[in-house]
């Protein structure tokens, strides 16, 4: 399904950007995208490397989620 948009028909791709270099463009953003998806997978890393498991953890009264979450994983572990 296409949107129409107020600034571009999307049906027509040079349309979209006709003043900008196109190859240029797009490897900009790809770049960009790439280096912040690496950037947060190695925060993500840190964390990921020092978990352990807690079999009765301590929550808080808005972590209700956790505990459904918790409940419904047992199904898939011993």
């Amino acid at each position: 399904m296409l949107v129409a948009t107020a600034c571009a028909d999307l049906r027509r791709p040079d349309a979209i950007g006709a003043s900008l270099p196109r190859h240029g463009l797009h490897r900009a953003f790809a770049r960009a995208m790439s280096k912040t998806a690496v950037g947060e997978v190695r925060k993500d890393l840190r964390i990921w490397n020092t978990r352990r498991y807690e079999p009765r953890p301590r929550l808080l009264a808005n972590d209700e989620g956790i505990g459904l979450f918790r409940h419904w994983g047992r199904q898939f572990h011993p």
